[in-house]
């Protein structure tokens, strides 16, 4: 059919107004074939989020502007979704899915000034919010303002958020959230307003990250416990010797030697030392953090 065709049996069927009059149009063309298109995750990604949620015990949620169905695939493919709770819902009625429209109808918004005297959006409903999150991964037909009330809200339940985007979006998201990841091909006002800016464009490298977080509390425990142990060694040392022997072991270049030489080098090599993969299972700080 040509255009001109076309726009002649738009104007008699008034915009094909009944759906009757789309049978005048498909008696015009003949159905030859279905075409389906799928954008492959990268090798690797679901390996690297198995990883993230049973080592090192983070949650991970898709909140996507796609179709429900089409993020709860995407969620199924890299293992955020179990494959068997696709159309399930968990106790008490809560969903592993669900449309961010159907999300906001439950828990409500509200605007309150946060812990640093901004004004943010968030759930009106607090207690019906948690009780969503502890089942819900996945929410589709997501905006702006959907991710800034689930990242306030998880805020609000003192958890640590994270989020990974790439455009205008999800700037609001990145604003209110505790570390924001950019992708390196995305927007470049995402990227200069987000805390890090993944190069690869690899999920993997956020999982390095929380790996290198976690072992600079790692490092810098065993830098105080080697100068507790050095310096209660030789305070012990001192204390007797001048008890008993009326005399100090150490003289003043000893001391110094001790504490700029041999405890400063030691130590620089404890808390620069690089991570193990058995710190990604030590559980996250964060009282005071």
């Amino acid at each position: 059919m040509d255009l001109e065709t076309f726009n002649s049996l738009k104007q008699e069927t008034n915009n094909f107004a009944n759906p009757s009059d789309f049978d005048q149009l498909l008696g015009f063309h003949t159905f030859i074939g279905l075409i389906a298109l799928k954008d492959p995750l990268r090798d690797g990604v679901k390996r690297t989020i198995d990883k993230a949620i049973q080592e090192g015990q983070v949650t991970v949620r898709l909140v996507s502007a796609d179709h429900l169905e089409t993020a709860k695939c995407y969620a199924v493919d890299s293992g955020i979704l179990a494959k068997d709770s696709y159309n399930e819902f968990a106790q008490e009625g809560n969903a592993y899915a669900m449309n961010a429209d159907e999300f906001i109808e439950q828990v409500g918004i509200r605007q309150y000034q946060d812990e640093r005297d901004q004004y943010v959006i968030g759930p009106e409903n607090q207690q019906r919010f948690q009780q969503l999150m502890d089942t819900l991964v996945v929410i589709g037909r997501a905006k702006p303002m959907h991710k800034q009330v689930i990242a306030n809200g998880l805020r609000v339940m003192h958890k640590k958020v994270a989020v990974i985007g790439e455009g205008i979006n999800d700037l609001k998201a990145f604003e209110n959230a505790d570390v924001s990841f950019a992708m390196g091909s995305g927007k470049s006002i995402a990227r200069n307003r987000s805390s890090m800016v993944l190069t690869d464009d690899n999920f993997e490298s956020c999982i390095k990250a929380i790996l290198r977080g976690r072992n600079i509390y790692s490092n810098v425990k065993k830098f105080l416990q080697f100068q507790i142990t050095v310096n209660f060694s030789i305070l012990v040392c001192i204390l007797i010797s001048v008890l008993y022997l009326t005399e100090s072991p150490f003289n003043a270049v000893m001391l110094i030697w001790i504490n700029l030489i041999m405890d400063v080098l030691a130590a620089l090599a404890l808390a620069t030392a690089p991570p193990l993969e058995r710190v990604i299972s030590e559980p996250a700080i964060t009282e005071g953090v």
